[in-house]
């Protein structure tokens, strides 16, 4: 559970990846832009999608309503697609899952590898999502998937927030 080799002491830019950009890495990219606010920690958060299915498109509904009832808006976030100039821009990019993981390995330039990283590398050993592979793609499921989608994040974006006030506190001294 550590940070890119090079990742700056301050002001970070992370993105988050998933499919479609609609349910996942825009939940990632709300909490951890929530979280980043509430702690003071300046960073530059986005997310994007691996295929172009909602590219131009707001979250998908339910993502928007089950972040709602945890206090995140999400309803102005514009899906993208991931590009090239993503490798360069970004020091951390975060991956939902093992396909979009390998997808996303596939484009990524040799010297950008290192800074592509699952999301649930940043689970804390006190999670009880702790061992998970993956986040798991709630489109089309019950509300419940959506609120595992939700606390499995919150726990990464915790978890990932004091790793990087830690790097920054250790890289000043």
């Amino acid at each position: 559970m550590s940070l890119p080799p090079q990742f700056p002491k301050e002001n970070p830019k992370i993105v988050t990846i998933c499919l479609g950009n609609w349910c996942r890495s825009p939940t990632m990219e709300i909490v951890l832009r929530t979280f980043a606010t509430r702690r003071k920690l300046s960073m530059v958060v986005d997310s994007c999608g691996t295929a172009d299915y909602h590219e131009g498109d707001h979250p998908y509904s339910q993502s928007i309503r089950h972040a709602k009832l945890r206090g995140y808006d999400m309803s102005k976030l514009i899906g993208r697609q991931i590009t090239k100039r993503d490798f360069d821009h970004f020091d951390l990019l975060l991956c939902a899952d093992k396909s979009n993981y390998a997808n996303v390995l596939k484009i990524c330039p040799e010297e950008a590898k290192e800074k592509v990283k699952m999301a649930v590398e940043y689970l804390p050993e006190t999670s009880r999502y702790n061992g998970a592979d993956q986040i798991p793609d709630p489109w089309g499921g019950p509300s419940k998937d959506y609120e595992v989608v939700l606390d499995m994040t919150e726990d990464i974006m915790t978890n990932l927030c004091d790793i990087i006030e830690q790097h920054s506190k250790q890289e000043n001294n």
